[in-house]
């Protein structure tokens, strides 16, 4: 709240702020002899908004008047003035309004797209949302974006997303969020011209767990079909041979997966591990606190050869402990590279295991694998989740349950892909030349 004299002060500044011209005031009938005269004409660089704004000051100021001296005094001397205040907001003196710069829709998109300095992906996401949208509404991106920029029709596009029954409620809101963000954007960046409030998002229910679309299991036909070795793609592509297994094998998420770094495999106490560890901004994400974890090697994944493979390579390129052993994840300026799994992808809808759109099998399914096949192992949930890197809701598991790297490697020797075994002797062929 605003301290007593707060308008009193506010007032004497816009009251001194006055510019005033001498000569006769035909529309005022007004006739100024000097500067001290009374009544004076105002000029016209007074501004339309400050003198109005010290006319609806007045008001608040005479309510004070009785009990304060400085008040009284100013409002003489505003009365002295009054006929000239009067005057100068009867000619309307207001400023021309400014004329709105036209800007496409598109323009306005792709400053907002690149403000954000949004990943192609993201990019990708809001253009073809943004386009869906306004096209309901009967716009297109060519349109002026004044047109969009307006609560009634943004309104409008809100009630048509929410109508949708092609989407879950979660990506309804993403989807109005993107428009809310959009308008709030122009309406920041263009304040000239964009001075309407954007409608808030309406509230929605999320989805719930039991009608997201979980992801599937690679079962072990799909996973025979995709190690096999007859198959060339892991031949050319042995970075993602191994990222893949090692998502299989310790349930790591592509990202945790493929930017992993020399350092990060060492010995621990005699036993061979991964350490999954973010510490490098931009590129390395670990989802939660519990994804950070050191995870001994499971025994197939030695046995096909992958150390060997990683210190092979890092002497073979001179690489620093600090170099990231599949660089294909990392983008030229620096960042994780969010396509990197989709060679995969191909390969996968290639060989029937993966379907466009068809089910939703993809790296995170390497994680379900993981925990599968320790829970048919019977290994202790508490265990999985250490192995995996899953928060754990069970609080004394988190404070009581402490294991030691030698009580997860006996864990980990109780589980594997057996019948990945004839494949994965022959990889260790193939990957030793590699």
């Amino acid at each position: 709240m605003h301290d007593p004299n707060y308008f009193i002060d506010e007032f004497e500044r816009l009251l001194n702020g006055l510019e005033f011209v001498g000569g006769f005031n035909p529309a005022g009938n007004l006739h100024i002899e000097n500067r001290f005269g009374t009544p004076r004409a105002l000029s016209k660089k007074n501004k339309f908004d400050d003198v109005s704004q010290l006319v609806l000051l007045r008001e608040m100021v005479a309510q004070q008047k009785e009990t304060n001296a400085k008040a009284a005094k100013l409002l003489d001397r505003f009365d002295k003035i009054l006929p000239a205040v009067e005057a100068f907001l009867k000619n309307g003196a207001a400023p021309v309004a400014k004329p709105i710069t036209p800007r496409t829709i598109s323009e306005v998109l792709e400053a907002w797209i690149f403000d954000g300095q949004n990943c192609k992906k993201e990019q990708g996401r809001k253009r073809a949302a943004i386009a869906k949208v306004i096209g309901e509404v009967g716009l297109t991106i060519k349109d002026d974006y004044s047109k969009f920029h307006n609560p009634d029709l943004i309104d409008q596009i809100y009630k048509n997303v929410v109508a949708r029954a092609d989407i879950q409620n979660t990506f309804k809101r993403k989807y109005m969020c993107y428009v809310k963000n959009f308008g709030d954007f122009a309406r920041e960046r263009y304040q000239e011209d964009y001075k309407t409030k954007v409608p808030s998002v309406p509230k929605i229910k999320p989805t719930k767990k039991s009608e997201l679309k979980p992801h599937e299991t690679y079962t072990d036909d799909q996973l025979l079909n995709m190690f096999n070795p007859e198959h060339d793609f892991f031949k050319s592509n042995p970075d993602m041979f191994f990222t893949c297994l090692i998502g299989l094998f310790t349930g790591a998420r592509v990202n945790a997966a493929a930017t992993l770094q020399y350092k990060d495999f060492r010995e621990v106490n005699g036993i061979p591990c991964i350490e999954f560890i973010d510490d490098c901004p931009n590129v390395k994400a670990l989802k939660t606190d519990a994804s950070e974890r050191i995870v001994p090697i499971h025994n197939q994944l030695l046995n096909v050869g992958f150390m060997d493979y990683v210190r092979r390579k890092q002497k073979a390129t001179s690489a620093n402990d600090t170099d990231f052993i599949f660089p294909r994840c990392i983008t030229t300026g620096g960042v994780y590279y969010e396509k990197y799994p989709r060679i995969l992808f191909n390969f996968l809808e290639k060989i029937g295991v993966r379907t466009k759109g068809g089910n939703k099998l993809d790296f995170h399914s390497f994680r379900k694998n993981a925990n599968g096949a320790m829970s048919k192992a019977e290994i202790d949930k508490a265990f999985r989740n250490r192995i995996i890197g899953w928060d754990s809701q069970d609080m004394s598991e988190g404070t009581y349950f402490q294991p030691t790297l030698a009580d997860i490697k006996a864990q980990m020797d109780k589980w594997g892909y057996d019948f990945l075994a004839p494949h994965f002797a022959a990889w260790k062929i193939i990957m030793s030349k590699k």
